[in-house]
């Protein structure tokens, strides 16, 4: 986190300028799960969500999301245009199961402590999980990447599920960890051919 407001009662993360939230040196959004309530959480989040809602672009860098969060189901959220995660920290579930993103979307340095579903979602732009741990199972099933993925430096700690997935551009998995079971069944590359894991890595070292 960067740490640089010096403004009283005002968070100290910078450029975040929300009030701060009870006792706490941070917003609601940037408070430690401790030191708010998921009741309190959820709450700011609906009324940030709502109050962004017609330009759908939001900023969520750097925020710790307690409780499991649907983005579709919760928050009524079906698409971003433009969305910031770098930073965040889900302490429980993250659905975004047939959620669009429009433009490029960066998870960089993310941390995923729950059970992680991007089920059917739509990446239109580049997509970065740079440095992202997953620490239990992580679901990427019937996903399209239309643009440059990148995990890099990733680790994913539980099973992870690529199956029917399609790049229709490279895919960076340098330094990438899978400490559970994975799967990239029947994922269409960008030559057009379903291949299975064994034959994903072959063409993967070939091609980066």
């Amino acid at each position: 986190m960067n740490k640089e407001n010096v403004k009283k009662n005002v968070c100290l993360i910078k450029d975040c300028d929300r009030p701060t939230h009870k006792k706490s040196k941070y917003c609601i959004f940037h408070t430690g799960a401790e030191e708010k309530t998921e009741k309190e959480f959820i709450d700011a989040l609906k009324k940030y969500i709502r109050d962004t809602k017609e330009d759908k672009i939001y900023s969520l860098r750097d925020f710790i999301f307690i409780g499991d969060i649907n983005f579709r189901n919760n928050l009524n959220i079906t698409s971003f245009k433009s969305v910031d995660f770098r930073n965040v920290v889900f302490k429980r579930g993250a659905n975004f199961k047939n959620t669009t993103f429009e433009e490029v979307v960066n998870f960089d340095s993310a941390t995923f402590e729950g059970v992680t579903t991007f089920d059917s979602a739509i990446f239109k732009e580049d997509t970065l999980f740079c440095g992202v741990t997953f620490d239990e199972d992580t679901d990427f099933w019937r996903i399209i990447f239309k643009k440059h993925i990148s995990f890099k430096g990733t680790t994913f700690k539980g099973d992870t599920d690529f199956g029917v997935t399609i790049f229709e551009r490279f895919a960076m998995f340098i330094d990438t960890t899978f400490e559970g079971n994975v799967s990239f069944n029947f994922v269409t590359l960008p030559t057009g051919n379903k291949l299975n894991i064994r034959e994903l890595f072959v063409y993967l070292k070939k091609k980066l």
